[in-house]
């Protein structure tokens, strides 16, 4: 902090030079002394005598930062700079995590539990939910299919008509079974990312670069969430997917199925092992290929125990994608599970 020495009107200073100090005697107009003090030039500014014509009206000295006091500036302003993108990325995590709770949660659980009472034959039971989003347009395809199940069951006149509903029912479930399986992967990613922002950017150690980058990922996971309730909003079998292919590189695929290896196997070892030319030209749907590659992929970090390895190659016209892991494979029972619930767990 600075300090002031104020000279007397009329008054005069005295100034003894000694190596790195200067001792200063300050007098009033009548030459009697009023203070005095040293200047210290290791430890203070030099002097800054403030002169007015013919007077010297006060002298200020100024503290000389030390190390510690530089080290404290320079943190002080890279905090304030700080501040801006830290609680703007905070908000924006505080978004992603509000729409998830808020348009995801509720009525994913209320499908799940109206699920669960049908396949107990229990459809004396209204299945609400009060917005009119996508979500809200799924709860209301799916009460109304209850609806006419429970009626067919209690009028039990026209067994056809019955029998088209409880097929209309297992494609429901397929579809559920299916969509269940996608949406854990996307789920599992956003709920890793949210987490990691929240413990890393109070202390600091991410830079707004990888926050942007984060945040980049959480969005496309909140798109193909939305994808996913569209086609379960407008399918009603597997069978009425619309695969429309496309002519990509190699190149870009590699990419793609590397990315979503990189982001789902965080604790466990992998290798890719590639045959294909890095230049050829695939006619496919690159995002049900990925689709499939995610669930073939989780059900292999599921079981393996340290080691997951990767082949994709090309056989005429066919491309071939092998996951494999060093886990215990299945059982004499496993091996003699039906061929359509085998199908189930890893279908689009």
């Amino acid at each position: 902090m600075t300090t002031r020495y104020d000279i007397p009107e009329n008054g005069s200073f005295i100034a003894k030079y000694n190596n790195d100090q200067t001792e200063y005697t300050i007098y009033n107009a009548s030459q009697k002394k009023v203070c005095s003090f040293v200047v210290d030039y290791q430890k203070e500014r030099p002097v800054q005598e403030y002169v007015y014509p013919n007077h010297v009206s006060y002298i200020e000295v100024s503290p000389n930062f030390t190390k510690q006091d530089r080290i404290v500036d320079t943190t002080l302003g890279m905090i304030n700079i700080a501040t801006i993108p830290v609680v703007l990325s905070f908000s924006m995590i505080l978004c992603v995590t509000i729409f998830i709770k808020r348009k995801l949660a509720r009525p994913i659980k209320l499908l799940t539990n109206a699920y669960s009472k049908i396949e107990n034959n229990e459809l004396d039971f209204t299945l609400y939910y009060p917005y009119k989003d996508e979500m809200g347009k799924l709860c209301l395809a799916f009460e109304k299919m209850k609806n006419c199940l429970y009626q067919n069951n209690q009028n039990n006149q026209n067994n056809q008509n019955n029998q088209k509903m409880i097929r209309q029912f297992a494609e429901q479930r397929r579809l559920n079974a299916a969509f269940s399986h996608d949406f854990r992967t996307p789920l599992t990613l956003l709920k890793g990312h949210t987490t990691m922002l929240l413990s890393f950017i109070p202390k600091g150690l991410v830079s707004q670069q990888e926050v942007i980058d984060e945040l980049s990922t959480m969005r496309k996971n909140v798109e193909r969430l939305e994808k996913y309730v569209n086609a379960m909003t407008n399918l009603y079998r597997l069978e009425d997917i619309e695969i429309e292919k496309e002519t990509i590189n190699f190149n870009l695929l590699l990419k793609a199925l590397s990315d979503t290896t990189e982001l789902l196997c965080t604790d466990i070892k992998y290798s890719i092992k590639t045959s294909c030319n890095n230049n050829e030209n695939l006619f496919i749907n690159l995002d049900i290929v990925v689709q499939i590659y995610e669930n073939l992929l989780s059900n292999s970090i599921r079981y393996a125990n340290s080691m997951i390895d990767i082949d994709i190659s090309m056989k005429k016209q066919y491309l071939l994608i092998s996951v494999s892991d060093d886990g215990c494979g299945f059982t004499g029972d496993q091996e003699r599970i039906p061929d359509s619930q085998l199908r189930r767990q890893t279908c689009l």
